[in-house]
């Protein structure tokens, strides 16, 4: 966890459980986790899960509000891109409160469709 004051930190605890209240950020974050350090663009993520880009949208900002993720913006051959990788925070979350360590990225995490 981020070194914050404890109000802060309070705060950023009550942001990671109104971040997990919800079916469709918790596959986010499993897709996220599966694709690694390469992270995933919206409309990847949009097909994954079935859900409207707009809805992704709305949940990768709560998401990144409770620092779990974060938004990549870059350029490569065909232009300038934007993904989400899941934070440091968001992978030592997911080491301390569900037991998966870094070397473990193949656990499939969403049932196949």
């Amino acid at each position: 966890m981020p070194k914050l004051p404890p109000r802060a930190r309070y705060e950023l605890i009550q942001a990671v459980i109104r971040a997990f209240d919800s079916p469709t950020r918790q596959k986010l974050m499993g897709h996220l986790f599966e694709a690694g350090k390469d992270g995933l663009r919206t409309s990847d993520l949009a097909r994954l899960t079935g859900e409207r880009a707009d809805t992704v949208r709305k949940a990768l900002q709560v998401l990144e509000q409770a620092l779990l993720v974060a938004n990549q913006v870059g350029r490569d051959e065909s232009g300038v891109f934007s993904r989400y990788v899941i934070t440091d925070y968001g992978d030592e979350w997911f080491d301390r409160k569900m037991g998966l360590a870094e070397g473990r990225r193949a656990l499939p995490l969403v049932a196949e469709a």
